[in-house]
């Protein structure tokens, strides 16, 4: 299976006592007939120039894909709880502004 940073897949390894680990590839975006399976080698959620490293340095390649190639990607975000009361939904934020409530971009 071949790495993306905008994978359509997720690989799970399951042990169980003794016997060598078995692959379980879950699929998480439509993939259309033809089209490849990928999961992410690394923290896809990590700025280009991290992700590029980290797969320079682990796996001797340079990510081409679609997330590496258009800047308007290389946004560092994390995940965080609506502080709207009563709301439990997820927005995200650029991790410089951590503090600032307001910099919600993706609002629940």
């Amino acid at each position: 299976v071949n790495h993306s940073c905008l994978p359509n897949a997720v690989q799970t390894f399951h042990f169980s006592g003794g016997e060598p680990p078995s692959l379980a590839l879950t699929i998480t975006t439509p993939v259309m007939p033809g089209e490849e399976v990928t999961v992410s080698y690394i923290d896809a959620s990590a700025p280009t120039e991290r992700r590029q490293d980290n797969l320079w340095n682990d796996y001797k390649f340079r990510c081409t894909c679609e997330k590496c190639l258009d800047v308007s990607h290389n946004v560092s975000v994390v995940g965080i709880l609506c502080p709207r009361s009563g709301c439990s939904g997820i927005g995200q934020r650029a991790k410089p502004n951590i503090k600032d409530s307001t910099q919600i971009f993706s609002p629940c």
